[in-house]
């Protein structure tokens, strides 16, 4: 959570006025939950992974163990990022729009409290998960999908090589 403020924290001691109002404000938590809805919809609905999936071998599939389709993967995205709107909201309404250093210290407890309605938004979204239903979260249920280890990459045994030995 400290580290989303980071770039508050150089706004303030800058002494700059970051938005000229809430609506500017709100706009510009829409165009971040925008992007992070088309980067995991469309990474995940072309390539079943996003990149730091792929990282880690894990990959979006369906109950049926087959890979999604666009339109799968965007609503999936749409209701994990629904997930962060609590925090969205709170931030509007208790960030103050210029961030002097003044103002970034009396602004710490609405941060704090944005983040709490962040991790309430996370704590709703995996409220269903349990041993018994394989542990999905609320937008896998609703849309069907599972992230899953992705099966390793069967390499062929040295003992099982084709190659003919080298001439002796």
């Amino acid at each position: 959570a400290l580290a989303g403020a980071l770039p508050f924290l150089v706004l303030a001691q800058q002494q700059q006025r970051v938005f000229a109002s809430r609506l500017e404000w709100f706009a510009f938590l829409m165009a971040h939950l925008a992007l992070a809805i088309a980067y995991f919809g469309v990474t995940e609905g072309v390539w079943s992974a996003s990149p730091g999936k792929m990282i880690v071998g894990l990959r979006v599939v369906s109950t049926g163990r087959q890979p999604i389709g666009l339109k799968q993967s965007l609503a999936r995205a749409f209701l994990l990022v629904l997930s962060v709107v609590p925090a969205g909201a709170a931030w509007i309404a208790l960030f103050p729009i210029e961030l002097g250093a003044a103002a970034w210290t009396a602004a710490l407890p609405s941060y704090l409290a944005a983040a709490g309605a962040a991790f309430t938004g996370f704590a709703i979204l995996f409220s269903r998960a349990r041993r018994t239903n394989g542990f999905p979260a609320l937008h896998e249920l609703a849309t069907g999908t599972r992230v899953v280890l992705k099966p390793p990459v069967e390499r062929p045994s040295a003992h099982s090589s084709t190659l003919s030995p080298p001439p002796v």
